[in-house]
């Protein structure tokens, strides 16, 4: 294991971050509940032209009209919440094709690409596994905040992407959805997904950063 994967750092503000990243898997889950139970109502697609525009933050976004009036999607406290329509097979469950992305401006708090080096790294154990996709997990210790969930890395230090999923072997889990995190000229974004797509996590971080890119107002 890479000495960056391992390396340690002073914790800025160490319970009330852990609070709020502690949290983002049931929140996550509630999201996806609500929008998947409603994904029979969805409109039908509007043309490419007919967009909403949303303010976050200092940023404004032209949204396309089917994702920002779909049931479940919109703002609610300065977060948008959007369902994107994912490549699956047609039997495959609703949530893999949906990547649920909530974006927020950013606090100025922690880069999510800092948060593997210089926050988890003091939490996990010293096992580590590698999976399909190329990505490495790490467990977190237990007594940890993040006793409950796995860390999934993109070698060699988790910087391109990492995502926090719940670990279902512990009693005391929370059946969620894993959540990966990157910031994008002042804008934080959270993508929300079932562990089973996380081989194709590259794809969905593209997915989601070209997105970003194409309605966000010049």
């Amino acid at each position: 294991m890479t000495s960056a994967i391992l390396r340690r750092s002073s914790l800025p503000a160490l319970s009330g971050l852990a609070m709020g990243l502690g949290t983002g898997l049931a929140l996550g889950a509630i999201v996806i509940g609500a929008l998947l139970a409603a994904r029979d109502a969805m409109p039908a697609a509007t043309p490419a032209a007919e967009t909403v525009s949303m303010r976050v933050g200092d940023t404004v976004l032209d949204v396309p009209a089917n994702l920002a009036r779909a049931p479940g999607a919109g703002l609610s406290q300065g977060i948008l919440t959007l369902a994107l329509p994912a490549h699956a097979p047609t039997e495959a469950p609703g949530s893999d094709r949906t990547l649920i992305l909530r974006i927020a401006a950013s606090d100025g708090g922690m880069d999510p690409a800092d948060r593997p080096a210089d926050l988890y790294a003091r939490f996990l154990t010293s096992d580590v596994w590698r999976n399909p996709g190329g990505l490495l997990s790490r467990r977190f210790r237990a007594g940890s905040p993040y006793q409950t969930e796995e860390l999934y890395l993109a070698p060699p230090d988790g910087r391109a992407f990492a995502a926090r999923c719940p670990r279902m072997d512990r009693p005391d889990a929370v059946a969620g959805l894993c959540l990966a995190e990157f910031r994008e000229r002042g804008l934080d974004v959270t993508m929300s997904f079932p562990a089973r797509r996380l081989p194709e996590w590259a794809a969905m971080d593209r997915q989601a950063r070209t997105f970003l890119t194409s309605i966000r107002r010049p």
